[in-house]
């Protein structure tokens, strides 16, 4: 190896800082250039540029969580010293380093997740659920952070938003709502957190329905979003609300008399609630919220949930044939966004 080199150990590691965690991808000469510095055969610098040039397609998904996540799980190297004539493409190395049904036992503690390739096989998961209540969530990829809006951290400072901020958010939002919805002047401030949330200003809520289809389109929703699995987590509200604050029933947000008792237990407590009428769209989605207090954790809630939680693994190369299904029954986008712009979304599908 000439002296003037550096080892291809250092060179990986340069790469995963300036490749992985670049917001900016840079461009494929850039890594040509890079390549140089190490003791790569000619062979070996043309796969992975190849390679990279098949992830950086990936590049233009929502904040790049994809792809950091992607190629954080597959450790390039490894394949190179174990491959180093056959370097293998992006769908088997994610088959190989990177197993949904193990990421989700390990991140939410449960024994066993199902796998859904038909509707037919969703069905039978759902049925397999009677004799309990739950409501549920449907999330496009996997591997999103079980948080509330509000928890996430904000792109610009890197940080997680303060409650005053949030607060002082929805204070301008309230300001603003009784201009559009003069009606909303007589609902509780719960619930015009809960349209606030469903606007997408930032919110300690988390998003879940009492129809278990409506979960499953949203998980499918991005026809484009067939990189990754899909998950819909299924808990039981009932359980959750005795664990977490000794109330065994979903609470009611409507109620005026009750808005400071019930405020009282969402500033401490995990707990599920809902109201008879929102907004349109809520009560078509049958829409219900997980309250996430301020000061708790993504662990936190992880551990109160575990025991009662149930996961549907939606794959990925059946979500097209999934939604398909779903359209042939007369299940479409209008029907969790009874708008004209959805309805246009499901006549292009169908195309």
């Amino acid at each position: 190896m000439n002296d003037n080199k550096k080892s291809n150990d250092t060179i990986f590691a340069a790469l995963k800082i300036n490749y992985v965690n670049s917001v900016n991808k840079p461009t494929t000469s850039k890594l040509k250039k890079d390549l140089e510095l190490g003791d790569f055969t000619e062979d070996e610098k043309n796969k992975i540029i190849d390679f990279y040039e098949k992830l950086r397609e990936n590049a233009t998904r929502e904040n790049n969580e994809y792809l950091f996540d992607y190629i954080s799980n597959l450790q390039i190297e490894e394949y190179l010293q174990e491959q180093p004539k056959d370097f293998v493409d992006d769908e088997t190395a994610r088959e190989k380093k990177v197993n949904t049904k193990d990421f989700l036992k390990g991140k939410y503690k449960v024994n066993d997740c199902a796998e859904i390739y038909t509707l037919k096989d969703y069905i039978e998961f759902v049925e397999s659920l009677r004799g309990d209540v739950y409501v549920s969530r449907g999330q496009k990829y996997y591997n999103y952070n079980f948080l509330p809006s509000a928890k996430r951290t904000d792109k610009k400072s890197k940080e997680e938003l303060s409650k005053d901020v949030v607060n002082g958010m929805f204070t301008k939002f309230k300001q603003k709502l009784l201009h559009y919805y003069p009606e909303f002047g007589k609902k509780t401030d719960i619930e015009k957190r809960a349209l606030a949330q469903h606007f997408g200003l930032p919110t300690f809520f988390i998003d879940f329905t009492e129809s278990h289809f409506v979960s499953l389109l949203f998980s499918i929703e991005d026809i484009k979003a067939t990189d990754e699995d899909g998950i819909i987590l299924f808990l039981n509200p009932e359980v959750i609300n005795q664990k977490s604050c000794d109330i065994n029933h979903i609470i009611d947000c409507s109620s005026a008399q009750d808005e400071k008792k019930n405020q009282d237990i969402l500033d401490r407590s995990f707990v599920f609630l809902k109201s008879d009428y929102i907004h349109s769209r809520i009560h078509v989605q049958k829409g219900c919220f997980f309250n996430f207090p301020a000061g708790k954790s993504e662990d936190d809630a992880i551990k109160l949930i575990k025991e009662n939680c149930q996961i549907a693994i939606i794959k990925a190369e059946c979500k097209k044939s999934i939604t398909d299904s779903l359209f042939e029954l007369g299940f479409n986008f209008e029907n969790i966004y009874p708008d004209l712009d959805n309805a246009v979304k499901s006549i292009v599908f169908q195309k």
